[in-house]
């Protein structure tokens, strides 16, 4: 509903007040009828996500800034069939930002009341702001998503690539160790700590709780957008986040504070790395022959299909003709393994970039 409503708002800018100094009566009788068919508490909600918007230009850059977001593509379709761009409509929303906040405040009350002579009024009190015809419109650059993209983005999930702390960890104990490049590289889009300043300790085991903070780091984007489940966890443990986003990304159900706390094994780590590219909702690939691995009898069955799905995809390569399913895993391997993974998604969304976590 709200991006019905949202939409409405927009068609208003683009067919309700987009010429200069006059208002198509017309166009605003259709919109009004449209208008008759929401209930009232639609109405007004349609109306406080409008103020909300008016408020103030910070408000009306963030509505230009997510416009593409927001519209479905049948919905931008059916703004450019009447002539329009996404970045034409961005502009014409930037243009509010010249009227006072008075004046977009009486705007909202005009539709309330459907006062086409307001409407009018406020328009040409406003004519150097006011909102122009499509072909008086100065083209901006778009940016161009794709549709994994933007279907990431609204499940909340990574659409981007992570930027780079100012201040990149060092880590005393990696000079010489074969993961230094990849775990220097997701320390430094903060997704990996050391255990204390100025060390990793690469070659320690890692346990549950590390490895799906690691993971949910690097997949959940925006926390608000993934479903919020109430997990019995203090908010003060530094894990209450990733616990929670993994619980509500469905990588994990319930699990003990003592099975969180001790060593993964590297079947659970690849069944908590599928379980976040599921979430993805990517295209179905076609899983991996594990015959190739000389222990591929050893997988658990609740794992069988994570693995395929992670060789063909590379998260696994395997270690001398082994996959070493029920051994612990340590903290580089599964630095390195969250780097391919990481790389993985940008990749299937058509990203990559100099943030992007290295080789």
């Amino acid at each position: 509903m709200r991006k019905g409503i949202i939409v409405g708002f927009l068609i208003i800018f683009v067919y309700g007040i987009g010429f200069a100094d006059s208002v198509d009566m017309s166009q605003m009788d259709a919109i009004f009828e449209e208008f008759d068919s929401f209930s009232s508490s639609e109405q007004a909600k349609y109306y406080e996500i409008m103020e909300g918007a008016m408020d103030s230009d910070a408000s009306l850059e963030g509505l230009a800034k997510n416009l593409s977001f927001l519209l479905s593509e049948e919905q931008i379709a059916k703004i450019e069939a009447k002539g329009y761009s996404l970045s034409q409509v961005q502009s014409n929303i930037r243009k509010l930002k010249t009227w006072s906040r008075e004046d977009r405040m009486d705007l909202v009350d005009a539709f309330r009341s459907e006062d086409q002579d307001a409407l009018s009024d406020l328009n040409r009190a406003n004519a150097k702001g006011s909102l122009e015809a499509p072909t008086a419109v100065a083209e901006e650059p778009t940016i161009e998503f794709t549709a994994a993209q933007i279907n990431a983005y609204k499940h909340g999930l990574r659409h981007l690539t992570i930027q780079t702390l100012a201040e990149i960890p060092q880590f005393e104990d990696l000079n010489e160790h074969w993961s230094k490049g990849e775990v220097t590289a997701l320390a430094s889009l903060g997704i990996v700590n050391g255990k204390r300043k100025g060390a990793f300790y690469p070659d320690d085991y890692i346990s549950r709780i590390e490895i799906l903070a690691m993971v949910t780091r690097i997949a959940v984007y925006d926390d608000t957008k993934i479903p919020q489940i109430v997990i019995q966890c203090s908010e003060s443990v530094w894990y209450f986040k990733p616990l929670r986003r993994a619980w509500g990304l469905g990588i994990i159900e319930f699990e003990s504070e003592e099975r969180l706390m001790a060593f993964a094994t590297r079947e659970e780590v690849i069944g908590y790395l599928m379980g976040a590219y599921q979430a993805f909702e990517f295209e179905k690939i076609e899983p991996a022959d594990l015959q190739e691995f000389k222990d591929a009898n050893q997988i658990k069955p609740e794992y069988r299909e994570a693995f395929e799905q992670a060789v063909t995809l590379g998260f696994v390569k395997g270690w001398e003709g082994e996959l070493k399913p029920a051994d612990p895993i340590t903290r580089a391997e599964a630095a390195v393994m969250s780097n391919r993974f990481y790389k993985k998604i940008l990749w299937m969304q058509g990203i990559g970039g100099p943030n992007e976590a290295s080789q």
